[in-house]
């Protein structure tokens, strides 16, 4: 039996426990039928925004990555620091250092999930990526 609270109308007479995947169309949102080990049950489609914001301080640019979900909030950081005799060309420290800022989100997103995953499993797990 599906245990998530906000899967409560449940169209076309469809029980979360049934052994069938549907997509359809409610208004203007498709939801999801997912089946798990415990039950199925509707995900609303999302987008997730990442806003990334870029300080700079001499030679050095910083990119903080943020992700602000409904339960959680992520906040990956990322540094470049530019070599005395590169030339000066900004946009390659903001390059550099989101790119540093969003794979230390993804990692953070890694371990979120994992303890997810141990939390319904029971015993560790290491997701890989």
């Amino acid at each position: 039996m599906c245990d998530r609270a906000d899967a409560l109308d449940w169209p076309l007479g469809l029980h979360p426990c049934d052994s069938v995947v549907h997509i359809w169309r409610v208004g203007a949102t498709i939801r999801r039928v997912i089946e798990n080990s415990r039950g199925r049950c509707f995900v609303p489609d999302q987008n997730w925004q990442v806003n990334i914001t870029f300080s700079e301080d001499a030679d050095r640019t910083r990119a903080d990555a943020i992700l602000e979900l409904a339960s959680q909030k992520f906040h990956g950081f990322g540094q470049a620091k530019r070599a005395p005799e590169d030339p000066s060309v900004p946009v390659i420290g903001q390059d550099l250092a989101a790119a540093r800022a969003l794979s230390d989100l993804a990692h953070q997103l890694l371990d979120a999930a994992a303890e997810r995953i141990e939390s319904c499993e029971g015993h560790p797990v290491k997701p890989h990526g």
